[in-house]
């Protein structure tokens, strides 16, 4: 694929790093199979069928780059190819309308609460 898309005239870049970040800090590394010309994520899969984690997986490639089209291809004993379109408006934080609380539990204190 790489080689097809290159002698095509196009950029392609392949395993590409994409930093996961969670509340501003870097958490992880995905790596996309090929990203062609900065505009479109492809990731690759050789299964009997694409199901819903292989969508969910691409998606979150989207969302952690400014990239909005991926295709999903499978070259499996039936290929097949799905086109996912995620719009950066859609990639922007919104705004809570509660204040985060922390989450723990505190002991407790007097046992007779238990009986």
């Amino acid at each position: 694929m790489r080689l097809a898309l290159g002698q095509a005239g196009l950029k392609v870049q392949t395993e590409m790093p994409i930093p996961v970040w969670f509340r501003g800090e870097l958490v992880g590394v995905f790596r996309a199979d090929l990203v062609v010309n900065d505009v479109v994520l492809i990731e690759l899969k050789a299964c009997e069928a694409l199901v819903r984690e292989h969508e969910s997986q691409t998606l979150h490639y989207l969302r952690a780059t400014e990239i909005e089209v991926a295709l999903l291809m499978n070259f499996g004993p039936k290929p097949r190819f799905k086109r996912l379109v995620m719009d950066n408006e859609l990639k922007k934080p919104k705004e809570k309308s509660v204040s985060s609380l922390p989450i723990g539990v505190k002991p407790l204190v007097d046992a007779e609460v238990l009986s």
